[in-house]
């Protein structure tokens, strides 16, 4: 009659030694899965010596599989410090375990090898070290803050702990008590476990787990059933080799079809967690076309995220509107930095490989295998260190990139607190396809505001003729009339028409810039030197201020011509600068700063541009723009001034953008403001196209 615990050790040893060459053959290995490799092994070889001295009574087959048995706990005890991490309570675990085991070890060679006294030290000896590395494990687990994490170590604790059991229960028969051999049953589910975990660069969690199982049990059950009818049919005859190699090639063939459809089935049934995450994610792209405003955006992206409780921390950051920085819109879990500036973000943005997302375990393998080569890369070294430092200020552990037709628009960071880092393909098919949306979704907003500001425009310049011909008719009869009659008026009542004289000449310079507004412009005149101009600026703020407010005037050597008419570039220079002035309460410190900077918004390959860009900013240290005013600011007619017409900034605006420029607002409430101007440059002569001269 067979013997089951010898027929439990077989099938024990088959899989585990396939387990360990799936991890084996596994290139680009890091020290976890070499500690995994080692400890699988010792399981294997413990098996297969343990099967030995059970067929063949022999001691040296005794000695090999107690020696076997001593090394097992140790390679335990390494892994699983390593895979959680080294800790203090890990690090003090590793010496004592090692000191035991070489005690133990001597003892198992020696001629006492073999009696009742050794063979019970040998076995609490193992035990307790696994019972000791388990609880180690449940430790950990307790000192870990998130409840997502503290779950899915607990799986290893109780699934280590069930292994372990039931492998000491497998020697209850020499003492008299039978017991079904389920040791190596729950050993190979558990090693099975760790290298899924190993695998994907993440703790598997109950439900991925048993789907896992049920794809692999439902494949092995259908192919072990058509390779049994198959051999049936075609018979035990003298032709079995053939017959079997047929019956190989059906399953060979089936193999992958079968795999997708069970796993599909098996997939609706028991992995109820991701099925929910992407339902999720789908509402989610399917509201996005309908939201109006970057920051809608950026709440219903960060919100979903965290209520999918797949991931612990996330920020979503977008192209500010100068092309130099990238913003934080919204986040959660643990704040990462507010703005990454796009050019100490190059050497993350170079590596980004179309839609394809950055994932921090990725970098680390790749850092380690440089570290391995005999000739070490330096250079590569150093930017792999870069890129890992900004993921560490992103609270990231992958970066899935916002790509818009031309350029990239911002990146959505997500991190899950599962040590090591990483994601499950199907999570990043299914992010990667959310993040192209939002960028479908910011660019529609983009052309949504350019449509608003035409229409805005096109209804001024409708408005614009009339408006000019029924306000300047009477009011310069009004005051001609007021001038005549100031000149024969007593002095009381010549200070009143005078006062209707300035408030005249004050409303035809609100008309004036209002047709100034709604004119539509023509190319650019320019080109126009950014440092003379400003110099310009400055004498007439001074001129207009005194020594009431400092201007601070830092420029690079070398500004570029920009392509705008000088006079007009004037104008949007003195409308901030007094602005500042005004802001600062006539008195103050102005700042200037003139800087050339690198076209900014990366390509659509993720490169950085060639034009270069000139960036004027103003800076003052008045009260600030309040949150809620700061929207609003380049409407035409708002003003929060007694005194204003609320048109400088929507005119400064106007002939930016028509240079094909920005003006980025920031503003800290107390602390200030910073406009920045910021201006395509003018090519230099020996870079321009040639012209055709006419014939």
């Amino acid at each position: 009659m067979p013997d089951p615990r010898a027929n439990s050790l077989l099938l024990g040893s088959v899989f585990a030694v396939a387990i360990f060459l799936s991890v084996v053959l596994r290139r680009g290995k890091t020290r976890r899965v070499n500690l995994f490799v080692l400890f699988c092994g010792s399981v294997a070889v413990w098996y297969v010596l343990d099967l030995l001295k059970a067929w063949r009574a022999d001691s040296h087959w005794r000695i090999l599989s107690d020696v076997a048995l001593v090394v097992l706990p140790q390679m335990a005890m390494r892994f699983f410090t390593a895979f959680l991490g080294d800790e203090p309570r890990g690090s003090r675990l590793v010496p004592i375990g090692t000191a035991l085991g070489v005690i133990v070890l001597a003892g198992v060679v020696s001629p006492l090898g073999e009696t009742r006294f050794m063979q019970g030290t040998l076995f609490a000896y193992a035990g307790g070290l696994l019972y000791t590395t388990v609880l180690f494990l449940y430790r950990r687990s307790r000192r870990v803050a998130s409840r997502v994490e503290r779950a899915r170590i607990q799986v290893l604790v109780v699934g280590g702990a069930l292994a372990m059991t039931f492998s000491l229960l497998d020697y209850l028969p020499v003492v008299g008590v039978e017991f079904p051999p389920l040791g190596p049953i729950f050993t190979l589910i558990y090693l099975y476990t760790l290298s899924q975990a190993l695998l994907l660069y993440r703790l598997l969690d109950v439900y991925e787990l048993v789907g896992r199982f049920a794809v692999l049990s439902a494949l092995a059950l259908t192919l072990a059933a058509i390779f049994y009818a198959l051999v049936q049919w075609l018979g035990t005859s003298t032709w079995f080799f053939l017959n079997a190699m047929a019956a190989a090639f059906v399953i060979l063939i089936v193999f992958d079809p079968l795999r997708t459809m069970v796993e599909q089935k098996i997939g609706e049934i028991i992995t109820r967690e991701r099925s929910e995450f992407e339902s999720q994610v789908l509402m989610l792209r399917r509201r996005l076309p309908r939201l109006l405003t970057l920051e809608d955006i950026a709440g219903a992206v960060v919100g979903a995220l965290e209520e999918s409780r797949r991931f612990t921390h996330g920020s979503l950051y977008l192209l500010s509107a100068d092309g130099l920085s990238l913003l934080r819109r919204g986040c959660f879990g643990p704040l990462p930095v507010p703005e990454l500036e796009v050019a100490a973000a190059r050497p993350l943005l170079d590596r980004i490989p179309g839609d394809e997302p950055i994932r921090r375990v990725v970098l680390q393998r790749e850092r380690e295998a440089l570290l391995q080569t005999d000739e070490k890369d330096v250079r590569k070294i150093e930017t792999l260190d870069g890129v890992l430092g900004i993921l560490a200020e992103l609270q990231a552990g992958a970066v899935f990139p916002v790509r818009g037709e031309s350029r990239l628009l911002g990146l959505l960071a997500l991190r899950d607190e599962r040590m090591p880092e990483g994601f499950a393909p199907e999570d990043v098919a299914l992010l990667s396809g959310l993040a192209a949306q939002v960028a479908i979704a910011a660019e529609n907003i983009e052309l949504y505001r350019q449509m608003k500001v035409r229409d805005r425009l096109a209804v001024v310049g409708e408005m614009s003729a009339g408006l000019a011909h029924e306000i300047r008719n009477p009011l310069g009869s009004i005051k001609a009339a007021a001038q005549i009659l100031a000149e024969d008026s007593p002095p009381d009542d010549k200070g009143m028409l005078e006062v209707l004289v300035e408030e005249s000449n004050r409303l035809n310079r609100v008309v004036t810039e209002f047709l100034e507004y709604a004119r539509p412009q023509g190319g650019s005149a320019g080109p126009a030197a950014v440092g003379a101009v400003l110099r310009r600026c400055l004498q007439l703020v001074q001129a207009e201020h005194g020594d009431a407010v400092r201007c601070e005037l830092s420029a690079s050597d070398g500004l570029p011509d920009v392509p705008v008419d000088p006079e007009r570039l004037l104008q949007v220079f003195l409308n901030l600068a007094l602005n500042a002035a005004q802001a600062m309460g006539g008195g103050g410190t102005l700042e200037i700063v003139a800087a050339v900077r690198r076209d900014s918004g990366p390509t659509a390959a993720g490169r950085a541009g060639g034009h270069r860009r000139v960036a004027v900013r103003f800076r003052d240290h008045g009260p600030g723009i309040p949150p809620e005013v700061l929207p609003r600011i380049f409407i035409p007619f708002f003003t929060t001034k007694d005194h204003g017409t609320g048109l400088g900034l929507a005119i400064s605006q106007r002939i930016v953008e028509d240079a094909g420029g920005t003006i980025v607002v920031r503003s800290e409430v107390g602390r200030g403001a910073d406009f920045t101007v910021v201006l395509p440059a003018v090519a230099p002569a020996d870079e321009q196209p040639l012209k055709t001269p006419p014939t």
